[in-house]
């Protein structure tokens, strides 16, 4: 196996203080017994040095122009495309008339581009396209401050009260892109501050010998508040870029994206507040009765979670590839250059947005009631019941709207689809909220444990159960001012930066007007938003004691859920049925084009041709008047999930613990993260309106999973069998504890995606073909050499035609990266200062033999770095420690 040449360290210093005490005052009041006081101070200094890894940034002969040299898998040149020479091929389609060897004229490039060009740092690499500059800033800084004062008083025998306070506070730098963080494109964020306080009062009150009675009142509140390092420093007029309407000085965002050598993106957020909160109020009363302990009570959360946000106030500005490739050819997806576009500032989309505060409101209740029978000395049974419910979701300012499927939009000709506003007054719909209450959450309870023998137990349960659900600030169309607008076509720019400006003729709020996101994409906030995740779950366990502390058991475990919280690609509700993808590049034409004409084709309302998006696509999708529709917290996604687990547990003796586990499991779902998952991790979404289509097994928990660990303190010294008389030698050989641990299990499963020529038509992916044969080239670790091998084959993969969809499936459990492997040990060292007081020295090493393991590899097949391995998880880290007991 390989060694890292070049370890990772990690720094950082972490210091405790705790106080625990009875109170007392002397002559005044005794405490003794009665009012207890604890304060701890936790401090925690943590930088992360530069990781090492690598990303792209254009090479010299690409920031001039000149991609006579930018290649494909194959060697080839890519050709790449004049945007301005667009013509009809009289075929139904457009060709271009492809630069002069491959070079865009110095006179093309765009001022805005020369401007970053000259800060944007040359490649540490110069030969290579991609993967050529060392990221320059690692993940920042991370410093936390916690406090936690924590006083208990008993009143009496049968009364006690308990106060927590707990005060965190995190100030970081919250790591960019990788330029270094003094560099303006790096997009950092700082000052980050995240502010956390929670309080709990609790009242235990035992109102019988067998009743007892549990009370808490708890307040959390949450805020974290960042803002770009570049704020207010006037950047888009320093750079030339215009028609910013709410600007807040920060360099702007740019992202490229699609075919080979795509550089990575600079700029970052401009600034967010987010302040979160929850009161709990919570009743416990437990009886005991013979052989049964009965547990009933009741929860109530009312939450709330406010936003004042500038995210891309500064600008947003996209590149694509497409923008320079030829629209009529069969390599229309892999050809041209996303950096060609940027030198021409032929943007492929852009948007605006003006700083903006909104929150939300929520309201949860809860009921339970649980009884523990010991039927007989070896069999228990458990059941019960909880219901759960959530109130509708509101915005305490009256500004939530969102898209509804069932109302009429008057600016596309009474079409159904457009926005409804909460609230009273004209045009709104009456209620606070958008979406309705939901109090059917009935989940029953059920668990059995049984002892078969002296030495064997049974255990088996199962229940229904729900998750809170997903809690964020509601959307606000018509009250924030915001503006996208993107390529219809994906190969034609929306405008150029250096001689236009973003066009100002976008609708300004507030408008309680259903037509005012025509045009534009849309989220919608529809009645079943309030219905909670909800998971079955079944479990059966064998534990049987083999010999004295070893101890073995195996657990089965499955579980259904429904009802999760999608992902935005997999809610789209506007993508183009399938049946109209023969149409092929038909779709993209003007509806008022001639070939639109011949075929048939007329706008679905008169308001449509003046539409920035108004191609024969757009007018076949479900609503013509919109982009993508999205269903903000839609509770569709689902989950099926089985595991084996398997484990071995040596219990401490003669100074020696171990623990030894192995878990099969396979989870097949359609939404990534878990039941209230919101993110962008659910892979490669590609057919919307086939949602069951995009089941696969998940990205998370692979199918198999070996663990051990263990300590073991060394026999010598004090109480230990060798060199215990000696005071002296147990302060040099005594108090030694050494641990280990390793994990190995199934590599990442892959997602092998093409390029997408169809996302102007609601596809928010494409994955790629599966041809045949062997998807692997090399996977050996120790003989793979990242700089010539390849991890996977790309002749066993090819990018769909432009407008089909690929055959492979969301996530290919047959399609996996390296095998996960981590190993660590630690040497503790405890030496004894006096009776109340010993030091601690401490060693822990997280891949202590340095070992290097692979990243993933590359799993885009358009791309000429696919299956090529670029990055690797940290070499040896070793962290010292020392600490005080007493």
């Amino acid at each position: 196996m390989p060694r890292c040449p070049h370890p990772v360290v990690f720094q950082g210093i972490t210091s405790r203080c705790q106080i625990l005490a009875g109170q007392q005052c002397p002559k005044i009041y005794d405490g003794r017994n009665k009012t207890f006081f604890f304060f701890g101070q936790q401090l925690v200094y943590y930088t992360n040095t530069m990781s090492g890894s690598l990303f792209t940034v254009p090479r010299a002969d690409f920031r001039e122009g000149d991609f006579s040299r930018l290649l494909d898998s194959a060697n080839a040149v890519i050709p790449v495309f004049d945007p301005t020479s667009t013509r009809p091929d009289g075929k139904g389609s457009f060709v271009r008339d492809q630069f002069a060897d491959n070079r865009i004229p110095a006179n093309r490039i765009s001022q805005p581009a020369k401007n970053i060009l000259a800060l944007l740092p040359l490649p540490d690499l110069p030969n290579l396209q991609i993967n050529n500059f060392r990221h320059r800033t690692g993940s920042g800084t991370y410093r936390n401050y916690v406090s936690t004062v924590k006083i208990d008083h008993s009143f009496s025998d049968t009364q006690k009260v308990s106060l927590m306070y707990s005060d965190q506070y995190n100030p970081r730098l919250i790591a960019g892109q990788g330029y270094g963080a003094d560099n303006p494109l790096e997009g950092s964020q700082s000052p980050k501050y995240i502010h956390d306080r929670t309080g709990r009062v609790n009242h235990d009150w035992i109102i019988r010998p067998n009743l007892l009675s549990h009370f808490t009142i708890g307040l959390d509140r949450y805020n974290n508040q960042t803002r770009q390092l570049t704020q207010f420093e006037g950047w888009n007029q320093k750079l030339g870029i215009r028609g910013i309407l709410w600007d807040q000085g920060a360099f702007p965002v740019v992202s490229f994206s699609g075919g080979t050598a795509s550089p990575r993106g600079l700029g970052g957020p401009d600034f967010s507040t987010n302040a979160n909160g929850r009161y709990t109020l919570t009743e416990t009363l437990a009886w005991t009765k013979r052989r049964h302990t009965v547990k009933f009570g009741g929860n109530y959360w009312p939450e709330y979670a406010n936003a004042r946000e500038g995210y891309q106030s500064s600008g947003a500005f996209g590149f694509s590839n497409l923008t320079t490739s030829q629209p009529n050819a069969s390599k229309y997806t892999s050809w041209g250059s996303s950096f060609a576009g940027f030198l021409l500032g032929e943007l492929s989309s852009a948007r605006v947005a003006e700083p903006y505060a909104r929150g939300a409101r929520y309201r949860s209740t809860a009921f339970f009631a649980q009884d523990e029978w010991r039927v007989t000395n070896v069999l228990t049974l458990s059941y019960g019941l909880r219901w759960e419910g959530n109130s509708a979701p509101f915005e305490p300012n009256g500004t939530a709207s969102g898209f509804s499927p069932g109302i009429p939009n008057p600016k596309a000709g009474g079409r159904l689809g457009a926005l409804l506003f909460a609230g009273q007054g004209s045009g709104r719909s009456g209620s606070r909220s958008l979406s309705d209450g939901w109090y059917k959450g009935f989940g029953p309870r059920l668990g059995v444990a049984y002892q078969a023998t002296r030495k064997t137990v049974v255990r088996a349960s199962g229940g229904l159960y729900f998750a809170p659900g997903f809690r964020t600030r509601l959307i606000a169309y018509g009250f924030t001012n915001g503006n996208s607008i993107s390529s219809p076509t994906g190969y034609g720019p929306v405008y150029n930066w250096a001689t236009g400006s973003y066009p100002p003729d976008f609708p300004r709020a507030p408008f309680v007007d259903p037509s005012f996101q025509n045009d534009q994409s849309v989220s919608s906030i529809l009645p079943g938003t309030s219905r909670m995740p909800q998971i079955l779950t079944w479990t059966f366990s064998l534990q049987r004691e083999l010999a004295r502390e070893l101890a073995f058991e195996t657990t089965y475990v499955g579980s259904h859920s429904t009802h999760l919280i999608l992902g935005s690609p997999l809610s789209y509700m506007n993508t183009l049925d399938p049946k109209y993808l023969s149409l092929g590049s038909l779709l993209l034409q003007d509806i008022s084009s001639a070939a639109a004409v011949t075929q048939g084709y007329t706008p679905p309302y008169a308001a449509f041709v003046t539409q920035s998006t108004r191609t024969v696509g757009q007018s076949l999708r479900s609503y013509p008047q919109y982009l993508n529709v999205s269903e903000e917290w839609g509770p569709h996604g689902i989950a099926r999930f089985n595991s084996l687990q398997l484990k071995v547990t040596k219990r401490y003796s003669n100074g020696l613990t171990l623990l030894a586990f192995y878990t099969w499991s396979k989870n097949m779902t359609n939404v990534e993260g878990g039941p209230i998952d919101l993110g962008p991790g659910d892979g490669t979404i590609q057919n919307p309106n086939n949602r069951a289509g995009e089941v696969s097994v998940s990205t998370e928990g692979p199918p198999h999973v070996f663990v051990v660990s263990g300590s073991y303190e060394l026999p010598f010294g004090r109480g230990k069998r060798f060199l215990a008389s000696s005071r002296a030698l147990d302060y040099i050989a005594g108090g030694w504890l050494v641990s280990g641990f390793c994990r190995y299990s199934s590599g990442a499963a892959l997602t092998i995606t093409g390029g997408n020529a169809i996302s102007a038509l609601g596809y928010p992916g494409m994955r790629a073909n599966f041809l045949g044969g062997s998807v692997y080239r090399t996977t050996s670790p120790g003989d793979f050499e990242p700089a010539t091998d390849r991890y996977l084959n790309s002749a066993a993969f090819a990018t769909p035609s432009t407008f089909m969809l690929g055959n492979t499936a969301r996530v290919l459990d047959w399609v996996r990266g390296f095998t996960g492997k981590s190993e660590s040990l630690s040497l503790a060292k405890r030496i004894p200062i006096n009776e109340r007081f010993r030091a601690i020295l401490r060693a822990d090493a997280q891949n202590p033999f340095n070992f290097v393991r692979w990243g993933n590899p590359n799993t885009n097949i358009t791309s000429a770095d696919f299956g090529r391995v670029t990055s690797a998880s940290a070499g040896r880290t070793i962290q010292l420690g020392a600490s005080v007991e007493f």
